[in-house]
């Protein structure tokens, strides 16, 4: 046999076994999928914890967009409670209950009535997407499971830490609107002071540094200029965070994940790791 028909025989014998391990994957992932729908696909009890939202919506009529950001706890029995803030500032609260089929769609429906929503929710409840059924009302979002537990016993040090942060919205007018998006990383001190390094589509960018506070019930307020306020809607355990510009003629929006515990934007970042220099960059052991 020659050296060629080795290697032959061997890249085949490679690429059947490669073969065989994706199908072995595959075959895993159908058994999965097959024992989860055998054993009764999903449950009320599938939705269970705070989950943390934002979208912008299209109200019915001429009105102007909606940014809207959140949480919502479901307690796995059905029932659950959302708090919300739009532009306008105020948190509101609604109570609502939820239906979950075995394929795992479903519906939650507001005690005010006026409001029914259809869900499409993962098998493990980790996520799941909505669209809001009211003729006229065009609004569809996700939300994500920041925690089994349910808002609560948060304070400023539940913020402690560097988040990354990505943002939208429209800084004009209804009639003509100027959509942007920005992104960037906050650090916050734990104790009510934060610091933000962002860039705007439009091209600007800077480091600006700002108060925040954060409430027992996990919302609060993040204020960088008299003008420049922020409601924020924080996970239980500080892991992630959803906010949305107050007092502004513009809508905006924003979420972020906890990236690290350490300050790594400010005049001082730890150790040194960022200050705005791509010079200064380097690997993060505790992200």
């Amino acid at each position: 046999m020659t050296h060629k028909n080795r290697r032959l025989i061997l890249g085949l014998a490679l690429a059947m076994a490669g073969f065989h391990g994706i199908a072995g994957t595959v075959a895993a992932e159908t058994e999965s999928t097959k024992q989860f729908f055998i054993g009764g696909g999903c449950t009320n009890q599938s939705l269970f914890g705070t989950y943390l939202f934002e979208y912008i919506a299209r109200p019915a009529g001429s009105q102007p967009i909606d940014a809207t950001v959140g949480f919502r706890y479901f307690n796995g029995r059905g029932a659950g409670q959302m708090m919300f803030a739009t532009a306008a500032g105020e948190i509101q609260t609604e109570h609502f209950s939820y239906t979950l089929n075995p394929d795992c769609t479903g519906a939650i429906d507001y005690a005010a009535g006026t409001t029914s929503e259809q869900i499409f929710v993962h098998p493990r409840g980790e996520h799941f997407t909505w669209i809001d059924t009211r003729p006229g009302f065009a609004a569809t979002g996700q939300d994500w499971r920041s925690s089994r537990q349910a808002p609560g016993h948060c304070s400023n040090a539940t913020l402690k830490g560097t988040y990354n942060l990505s943002g939208r919205g429209n800084a004009g007018s209804p009639q003509e609107p100027i959509f942007y998006s920005e992104a960037g990383m906050d650090a916050f001190d734990g104790n009510g002071q934060v610091w933000a390094r962002y860039r705007v589509s439009n091209g600007e960018e800077g480091l600006v540094a700002g108060t925040y506070r954060v409430d027992a019930d996990c919302t609060g307020q993040v204020t960088f200029a008299p003008n420049e306020t922020y409601r924020i809607f924080v996970g239980p355990t500080g892991a992630d965070l959803v906010s949305v510009g107050l007092g502004n003629d513009f809508e905006t929006l924003g979420s972020g994940n906890k990236i690290s515990s350490r300050m790594l934007v400010g005049p001082n970042p730890d150790d040194g790791w960022f200050n705005g220099h791509p010079g200064d960059l380097r690997v993060d052991s505790d992200r």
